[in-house]
């Protein structure tokens, strides 16, 4: 993308895009994301299915930056106060391998976050289950993810208690110091991340308000920018900023872009953004898509987004699917997926703040929604696992037979889906995918 459209997108200035391009360009040379060459590592999964196809030890961490004290009255506002280095932070997780290569770098949370539960949102929790032979190594931030997958996730001896004998001293420092060694190249990897600091002062500045308003302005924005135009919004996110010294002016792209129309996908499940999504994107991601409730859930969004469709846009592109298990011993493999959909149900929000929750009640699953929040929230993870409905990880998975499988994909097909956004979770993640493949063009 131009340099001038991200720092439109960023609300910087373009020369600060360039330093900090200058700065992350030798970074990604030096310590791409792939290894062995021509492997592309993408996703999470990618990693994880990498590691496991060729024995890599992973490395796991978190890291804090810094950030600019959120506004009184924004929610969540105490979030970001870091019980670590007590300072407003946001916090990312990074996965490394042996030569302090990033091999993932996830998204940004509030730095109140504990180590342990940022890992389950990105997912970790639930590609260890997926993955049992891959083996990561953690730092004592994650006592409970070792705990939780013993032999496999790999935290520093706990602490001695006091008037241990020195000779259990001596080999408790000594396993300490070899764990500390091993797991030392996901430090390195962090410290590479953190020369990119050009934005990071910028990071943090917009409040979560009206996400509706700032998608719908970022999607024309970006649009707008790649076509060349003369930059000039007004508006409550208006371009130029009325920050600063009062001296900015609009501005258009000096360069000409290699494709004007780079297609955009919106992940949105509320109806209004499902809405913008059918009228202005190029693609919708929905997530637990459960194609014989779409209708019911998104029917009446995407008919009246799709009415307000501009006619030089492609027909809007639906990105869904789920787990992926082709076989005949497949039984047990859907357990796998209860913490995930735990984590989102019960834990990814506040009471009547939680999009995921809200979904689950919209199919139908409202009484075991309640459940699962109250169970999570109270600190029963387990217990709100059990509760997850087995119809409801069957409806928004590929596990199973290759004719249930396939009863399945004619099922997205029909509900609308044009693109299958898969996950392996069992044998090989290439061949689950070439199977795949075949249902599709069978």
């Amino acid at each position: 993308m131009p340099h001038e459209a991200l720092a439109a997108a960023f609300g910087v200035d373009r020369s600060t895009v360039t330093r900090a391009i200058g700065q992350v360009r030798p970074l990604l040379a030096r310590r791409g994301y792939a290894r062995p060459t021509g492997i592309r590592l993408h996703t999470l999964a990618d990693v994880f299915a990498y590691a496991a196809a060729e024995g890599v030890t992973l490395r796991l961490d978190a890291t804090e930056i810094r950030v600019r004290r959120p506004r009184v009255g924004r929610p969540g506002r105490k979030a970001f106060v870091s019980g670590k280095v007590k300072q407003n932070t946001i916090k990312s997780t990074v996965v490394s391998d042996e030569y302090g290569s990033t091999l993932w770098c996830g998204g940004h949370r509030p730095g109140r976050m504990h180590d342990t539960t940022a890992a389950r949102v990105e997912g970790i929790d639930a590609l260890l289950d997926a993955y049992p032979q891959v083996t990561v190594l953690v730092d004592a931030g994650y006592q409970g993810l070792a705990k939780a997958h013993p032999g496999q996730v790999v935290a520093p001896p706990l602490k001695l208690r006091p008037g241990a004998p020195p000779a259990r001293q001596t080999a408790w420092e000594a396993e300490r110091k070899q764990q500390s060694s091993q797991r030392i190249p996901v430090e390195h990897a962090i410290a590479e991340l953190k020369w990119w600091r050009q934005l990071q002062r910028f990071t943090g500045r917009v409040p979560y308000t009206k996400p509706l308003g700032r998608a719908d302005q970022i999607l024309r924005t970006v649009r707008s920018a790649l076509r060349r135009d003369v930059l000039q919004i007004d508006g409550p996110h208006p371009i130029p900023t009325p920050d600063g010294t009062g001296l900015g002016k609009p501005l258009k792209l000096l360069t000409t872009p290699e494709r004007s129309n780079v297609p955009i996908f919106l992940a949105a499940l509320g109806e209004k953004t499902v809405r913008l999504a059918a009228s202005q994107a190029d693609g919708w991601m929905p997530i637990f898509f459960i194609p014989e409730y779409a209708g019911k859930v998104w029917g009446e969004p995407l008919r009246a987004g799709s009415r307000e469709r501009d006619s030089t846009l492609e027909p809007l592109q639906v990105v869904a699917g789920g787990a992926l298990a082709i076989g005949e011993e497949t039984s047990g493999l859907l357990d796998q997926l209860r913490s995930t959909f735990a984590l989102y149900i019960g834990g990814m929000g506040a009471r009547g703040k939680n999009f995921y929750f809200d979904l689950a009640c919209r199919y139908g699953y409202e009484s075991e929604a309640i459940k699962i929040q109250d169970l999570y929230l109270a600190g029963h993870k387990h217990e709100a696992e059990r509760l997850v409905p087995m119809d409801f990880l069957e409806r928004t998975s590929l596990v199973g037979p290759r004719s249930h499988v396939a009863e399945r994909v004619a099922a997205y097909g029909e509900a609308g889906v044009t693109i299958l956004e898969v996950t392996p979770i069992a044998g090989d993640p290439v061949r689950q995918v070439e199977q795949l493949r075949a249902i599709v063009d069978g």
